[in-house]
C-alpha cells in the first residue's frame, strides 16, 4: 500500500503495542529532568530540535563483545535519548532491520527475532522515519507490512512502492519537532532492490526532485533526505537538488574507519554515523521565529579540525613503525633520518593549540557523533529486553543446523575429537593453553549469556559447521573452545596414530583472519603477537 504525503498526525505511527516488558516511550517528547546533552555557546534560538540518526545498522543489537572497546547496541542508545532535554525524533537512512549478507537457513529464525526486536525497540525510542534499503527487504515486503499490524512503523521512500496490500511506505512525512516543521524522504539504489517482489522501485532522481518541491509545498521548512545510495550518490544527488537542506547517506562508513565527517556540497550538509549501530549522529537545530535562512549555518564545533588532528597521530603512528622497521638496517640510514624528521614536524604540529571555533551567532545546525562505548550505562528496561532475547535464543538454536555441512567426506577422514585428547601427548602446551583466552572462550559466552548465539559460537568452539565436526548446539560436547583443532585441523586420525604427517603442523595466517580475527571482532589482532599468547611451554612454536 503506498501512501501520499503524511503529517505527524495523519500516520498512526504511535498505535498502541503490547510488549511483555513494556518500555518508556521515548517520541519526540521534552525530558527537564534529564541530564542535558551538549550544548552550544551564544545563540540558543527560540526554537530547538534533536535529530537522532543512525546510517547502518545491519541488524546489530549489540556489539560482540571482543574487540578491545566494543561499541554499539540499543540498550546504550536508549541511554543517549533519554538523555536528551529537547524535543527529538530518531531517524534511519536505511538497511535497519537485517544484515546485508551472511544470512542461512540455520540462523534466519535468530536474525528474524533480530529484526522483529529492532524494529520494536526503534518505534519505543521515537522513530519519525525509516527509510526502505535492500537489506530491510530480506524478510519480504510481507514482513515490513507485518511489523507495521504489530505497532505501526514509519517507513518512507520517494522510490519505493510496494504493491497492493503490502507494507505502508510514506512517500514524505511532514513532523513538526520543537516547533520545526521537517520534510523527510527517503531513496534507496534501484539496482540493489530489483529482485524483490512485491515492490516496484523508480529512478531515485527524478522521484526525489518531485517529492523535495511537494515539501516545501506542504511547508517543511527544513528538508532531509535519508538517502541509501552511498557517498558518490549522496554527492550527485546535492549537485542535482541543490534545495534540499540535509542528506543523510548510507551505506555508513566501515567500522574499521572512523565515520566521515559532515561535508557540505554547496548549500548541502552531508552527514553519515558510521555502521552496525556503533555511533549515534545528532543533530541540532537551533532556529528562531521565522524559517532559516538557506544554506542553513552549520556549527562544526571544531570537528574539522579535530579529524584533521586524528588523520596526522595516524600518519605518527604509521611512520613510527616504519622507522622502527628500518633503523636496523644500515642502508636505510639517509631514509631513517628523513623519517624522524617528518615525525617531528607531525608532532609539532600537534603540539600547536587547535585555532579557535568561530561559533554561529544565528540560526544554525549543528551534528555531534556519539560513540556507543561501554561509559554509557544500559538503559535498565532494553537492558532486561536484550537478557529476555538471548533467553529465547536457548529455546529456538539448540537444535539447528544443517547436519550436511557435518558429515565426514569419506569413511577415512578424520573428525574432531576435542582438546582433551591432545592433552595426553602434550601436557604441557595443554596446560598452557588452558591459562589462555582460547582456553576459556567459551566461558565467555557462557558469561554473557551468548552460548546459544549461533553468529557467535564458531569463534569459541572447534569444528562447528565442518566436516567431522559439530552442527548443532545440542551436539557441541567436547568442542567447546578455541583448541588445538581450531589450528591443526581434525585430529582423530593423528590420536591413533601419533605421525606427525597425519594432522597439519603449521597452520596459515588465514586460519585466523578469514572469519573470527577480523575487524569486526579482533581490532587489534596482529597475527605474530597473537600467536605469542597461545603458544608456550610443551609448544613447538615456542622454540622457534
Amino acid at each position: 500500500m503506498r501512501a501520499d504525503r503524511m503529517t505527524t498526525q495523519q500516520f498512526p505511527w504511535r498505535l498502541a503495542w503490547a510488549w511483555s516488558l513494556s518500555l518508556v516511550a521515548f517520541g519526540a517528547c521534552k525530558n527537564g529532568d534529564r541530564a542535558p546533552g551538549k550544548t552550544v555557546d551564544g545563540y540558543t534560538g527560540t526554537r530547538t530540535a534533536e535529530l537522532y540518526l543512525s546510517t547502518e545498522v545491519d541488524g546489530y543489537i549489540e556489539p560482540c563483545g571482543c574487540t578491545t572497546k566494543p561499541k554499539g547496541g540499543i540498550s546504550r542508545l536508549a541511554s543517549v535519548l533519554k538523555s536528551s532535554t529537547h524535543e527529538r525524533g530518531l531517524i534511519d537512512a536505511g538497511n535497519l532491520l537485517f544484515p546485508k549478507e551472511g544470512l542461512d537457513e540455520v540462523t534466519k529464525s535468530q536474525h528474524l527475532l533480530k529484526a522483529r526486536l529492532l524494529a520494536r525497540a526503534y518505534r519505543q525510542l521515537g522513530a519519525v522515519a525509516l527509510n526502505v534499503a535492500e537489506a530491510d527487504l530480506h524478510g519480504g515486503a510481507a514482513l515490513l507490512r507485518e511489523l507495521q499490524r504489530e505497532g505501526a512503523l514509519p517507513w518512507v521512500s520517494a522510490n519505493v512502492i510496494p504493491a497492493e496490500g503490502g507494507p505502508t511506505v510514506a512517500r514524505s512525512f511532514v513532523r513538526k519537532i520543537g516547533g520545526i516543521s521537517f520534510g523527510i524522504t527517503g531513496v534507496a539504489t534501484p539496482e540493489k532492490l530489483a529482485h524483490v517482489e512485491g515492490i516496484t522501485v523508480l529512478e531515485y532522481g527524478p522521484a526525489l526532485s518531485a517529492e523535495v518541491k511537494a515539501l516545501r509545498k506542504a511547508g517543511a521548512e527544513v528538508v532531509i533526505v535519508l538517502a541509501h545510495v552511498g557517498e558518490t550518490g549522496a554527492r550527485e544527488l546535492a549537485a542535482a537538488l541543490p534545495e534540499i537542506d540535509v542528506i543523510i547517506r548510507a551505506p555508513g562508513t566501515p567500522i574499521e574507519r572512523d565515520p566521515s565527517s559532515p561535508v557540505r556540497s554547496g548549500p548541502v550538509l552531508i552527514v553519515e554515523a558510521g555502521s552496525q549501530g556503533q555511533h549515534i549522529g545528532r543533530l541540532t537545530f537551533r532556529l528562531g521565529d521565522e524559517s532559516p535562512a538557506r544554506p542553513i549555518p552549520f556549527d562544526d564545533a571544531g570537528l574539522e579540525d579535530e579529524r584533521r588532528r586524528r588523520l596526522t597521530e595516524r600518519k605518527i603512528k604509521a611512520y613510527e613503525m616504519e622507522l622502527a622497521a628500518w633503523s636496523v638496517d644500515p642502508d636505510k640510514a639517509e631514509a631513517t633520518k628523513a623519517k624522524e624528521g617528518q615525525i617531528a614536524g607531525l608532532k609539532a604540529e600537534l603540539s600547536r593549540p587547535p585555532p579557535a571555533v568561530v561559533r554561529p551567532n544565528g540560526p544554525h545546525v549543528a551534528f555531534e557523533l556519539v560513540a556507543l562505548t561501554d561509559e554509557l550505562k544500559a538503559e535498565p528496561q532494553m537492558a532486561q529486553v536484550m537478557s529476555t532475547y538471548y533467553q529465547e535464543l536457548a529455546g529456538m538454536n539448540l537444535e539447528k543446523g544443517d547436519l550436511s555441512l557435518c558429515k565426514k567426506p569419506d569413511a577415512e577422514a578424520a573428525t574432531y575429537v576435542g582438546t582433551e585428547s591432545c592433552k595426553e601427548c602434550h601436557e604441557e602446551a595443554y596446560a598452557f593453553w588452558k591459562k589462555t583466552k582460547h582456553g576459556t572462550a567459551w566461558a565467555t559466552l557462557e558469561d554473557q549469556g551468548k552460548h546459544f548465539d549461533l553468529t557467535c559460537i564458531g569463534c569459541h568452539t572447534v569444528g562447528y559447521q565442518q566436516p567431522g565436526g559439530f552442527c548443532r548446539l545440542k551436539d557441541v560436547g567436547v568442542l567447546k573452545d578455541v583448541g588445538c583443532e581450531m589450528c591443526h585441523g581434525p585430529g582423530s586420525i593423528h590420536v591413533d596414530d601419533s605421525d606427525p604427517t597425519s594432522i597439519v603442523l603449521e597452520a596459515p595466517p588465514a586460519t585466523c583472519t578469514r572469519y573470527c580475527h577480523v575487524p569486526e571482532h579482533s581490532d587489534a589482532f596482529v597475527y605474530e603477537a597473537y600467536l605469542n599468547r597461545i603458544t608456550g611451554e610443551g609448544h613447538a612454536l615456542s622454540k622457534k
